[in-house]
């Protein structure tokens, strides 16, 4: 008789959707994952299909563009899909927001660890040759582009050809703009109106 409660117990699960091949993968994940993290964290993204790689970032120049040691190296990062208030451009003005834009980002990523997501979308680099990426703060993977446009600190840039959180990044902006926070505030009115 208990023979036979194993056989039906067994079909049940088998039936129910949830393969012992699904199980063992998800146990030996958990086994992983408790017994050296940094090879499970490896692991997930090999699975999930994003390999994200920590970078120490070393400067922030502006509200949308940081600096990050690569291999060494300092090298200059944009950030796709958003566009601060100007503070650094050589022809213009300091631009309403802008200071406030650029501290913004400093608070969120002076002395951080930051792993960066590139779209194939957008390329890697710009014509000044700046990387262009999604930036998280590795500490607890805060979305930056879409923060600055949530916190209204940046509106939604799209340049040339759509990009992978453009419908995301759009429905920020529409509610950071309706919610008069930020540059949609009154104090830089009328300049930044949808």
């Amino acid at each position: 008789m208990q023979m036979q409660k194993n056989k039906i117990d067994f079909f049940k699960a088998k039936n129910s959707g949830i393969s012992l091949m699904s199980v063992a993968v998800l146990l030996a994940m958990a086994l992983i994952y408790f017994l050296a993290p940094d090879q499970y964290q490896e692991i997930n993204n090999e699975i999930l299909g994003d390999v994200y790689e920590d970078y120490y970032v070393s400067k922030i120049v502006d509200g949308d563009t940081i600096k990050v040691i690569i291999d060494g190296e300092e090298q200059t990062v944009r950030l796709i899909g958003v566009d601060t208030p100007e503070t650094v451009h050589p022809n213009k003005d300091v631009e309403c927001y802008g200071l406030e834009a650029s501290d913004f980002t400093k608070s969120l990523l002076t002395n951080k660890i930051v792993e960066l997501e590139f779209d194939e979308s957008q390329g890697q680099t710009d014509r000044y040759g700046r990387l262009l990426a999604y930036v998280y703060r590795a500490d607890d993977h805060l979305f930056v582009n879409r923060e600055l446009i949530k916190q209204g600190y940046a509106y939604e840039y799209t340049y040339n050809t759509p990009y992978k959180y453009q419908t995301e990044f759009q429905q920020d902006q529409e509610i950071a703009s309706a919610s008069k926070i930020g540059l949609w505030s009154d104090i830089c009115a009328p300049k930044y109106t949808l």
